[in-house]
């Protein structure tokens, strides 16, 4: 089930944003255009090779007080990239995208803003190793979370 967020998908490659928008939309998600990203409801999916690159355009939304959930799709990100993205609480996922890792992280990040518990929210919480403030799922890496799933490599304990 999609949380009840309205989700907006950022990225320069027509070709990744229109089969991004293309499967979340079949599964359910409520998709926003670009317009309107300073609504504090949204759910930010946000490609970190956008034109003027994505962890940038991050950072300036939450130096102007958009502080909605965003995802920032990667590719190899460094340790620098990773810090920098938990600073901002943004969280990461690797590509190439495989299977529902977008739209599992997008159930679990992009909960209700009244929600504490992703899991009574009526979305499909991601039973995973807690991190020490980590919040990324990323692949190929160890360790696994109890479905299989790779967890970031910076959450190996």
């Amino acid at each position: 089930m999609p949380p009840d967020r309205p989700v907006i998908i950022l990225a320069s490659d027509p070709a990744l944003l229109s089969s991004l928008e293309f499967a979340l939309s079949v599964e359910g998600f409520d998709l926003q255009q670009e317009g309107e990203i300073a609504l504090p409801n949204v759910c930010l999916i946000v490609d970190q090779d956008r034109v003027g690159g994505g962890l940038a355009f991050l950072r300036a939304q939450r130096a102007a007080g958009n502080l909605a959930p965003a995802i920032l799709l990667v590719t190899h990100p460094d340790a620098r990239l990773r810090t920098s993205a938990r600073s901002l609480g943004v969280h990461l996922l690797e590509k190439p995208l495989r299977s529902d890792d977008l739209s599992r992280l997008i159930k679990m990040v992009c909960v209700p803003p009244n929600c504490l518990h992703p899991a009574t929210c009526g979305s499909d919480h991601i039973v995973k190793q807690q991190c020490q403030g980590e919040n990324t799922l990323g692949r190929p890496s160890k360790p696994a979370d109890r479905r299989g799933r790779h967890i970031d490599e910076s959450c190996s304990q």
